[in-house]
């Protein structure tokens, strides 16, 4: 009886092996985990706006301007990489901000005002997408800075608000981790490859950049930015993540590292002289927004003479609406054009 009990035990345990084995075979087992991407072919779809990504010769183009997202556009953005909010996940990103998303009549409603978030705020919400951020990423990810560190074996996530670029959004979400569809096959290691000696390949010569600010000149809107200058898409000169608060021209403390950036510049440059000019949104008439762009260049005129630069080496306007750095028919366009530019004066 005791024998019998055993070949009975050790059949199963055969044909248990067996049934996992042609299932692995067949991609019933699912791969743990996946990294979200954005496809050109999404972008081709128009699944994220042309101020997030274009696609020029068959590759995507990031933009690098600084953008705060309003929870409507950001949860079309991690959509458009195969991230979903369910319901379940509404209640673990309302822990990060109640202004994110809520249920009404049963469906998900998202919050419209552009919104800077934490890295810690951020991460909880990408988790609520169910993105889980991978622990070895804190200890190689340097762009963007200071969104983790890893320390004594933990994964610390800044807490300063700050407006990432899609440049750097996307390469922010590929240090997260998206779970595989049911269905997909378990990873497998690809065979060792005996790697061909390439030929020698025709490296095309590098697009004409006189400033060397890393935007070619036939699109750069700001020739002879200095040696160490920050700028946009265009070319120009920026404060980087300085971001204006709908009507005011207050500067947050939060911003005071990225105009600190600007004095290193100027010290570096001691016989530079600049134009800080200030920009706002066309909400409202350009009797109000002038004054109003001026203050905002004002403003940034007086932290950096604080910080030590003479006076006679600044000077401010202000440009209203009349000049936008995007469209002003969106939340996230008008957030865009509430800025400060700066124009070197040799």
């Amino acid at each position: 009886m005791v024998k019998n009990c055993l070949k009975v035990a050790f059949c199963l345990m055969i044909c248990m092996t067996l049934v996992s084995c042609v299932a692995h075979q067949k991609g019933q087992y699912k791969a743990s985990c996946v990294t979200p991407e954005l496809s050109v072919d999404a972008v081709k779809a128009g699944k994220v706006s042309a101020s997030y990504a274009t696609v020029k010769g068959g590759k995507i183009a990031f933009s690098k301007k600084p953008t705060a997202y309003s929870p409507e556009t950001l949860n079309g953005i991690l959509n458009a990489y195969g991230a979903a909010l369910s319901g379940e996940g509404v209640g673990i990103a309302q822990k990060a901000s109640k202004a994110y998303a809520s249920m009404k009549g049963g469906k998900i409603v998202f919050g419209k005002k552009p919104t800077a978030y934490s890295p810690e705020t951020l991460n909880t919400i990408l988790n609520a997408y169910e993105l889980t951020f991978l622990p070895e990423s804190a200890e190689k990810m340097t762009d963007p800075p200071n969104y983790a560190k890893a320390k004594g074996g933990k994964v610390v996530f800044g807490k300063k608000p700050t407006a990432y670029s899609p440049e750097e959004f996307d390469m922010l979400l590929s240090a997260y981790c998206l779970p595989a569809e049911p269905g997909a096959p378990a990873p497998v290691a690809p065979a060792p490859a005996v790697t061909p000696t390439p030929a020698p390949a025709h490296t095309p010569d590098a697009c004409p950049d006189a400033d060397g600010d890393d935007v070619c000149d036939d699109q750069d809107d700001c020739q002879n930015t200095p040696k160490g200058a920050i700028v946009n898409a265009r070319g120009c000169w920026i404060i980087e993540n300085l971001l204006f608060d709908y009507d005011k021209s207050f500067i947050r403390p939060q911003y005071f590292n990225d105009l600190d950036k600007v004095v290193d510049v100027l010290k570096a440059n001691p016989g530079l002289t600049v134009e800080i000019q200030g920009h706002t949104d066309n909400i409202g008439s350009k009797r109000y927004n002038k004054p109003l762009s001026e203050r905002r260049a004002k403003a940034v005129v007086d932290y950096l003479i604080k910080k030590g630069i003479s006076a006679s080496r600044l000077s401010s306007i202000g440009y209203w609406f009349s000049k936008p750095a995007a469209s002003n028919d969106t939340p996230e366009g008008r957030q865009m054009n509430r800025r400060v530019e700066l124009k070197p004066i040799q």
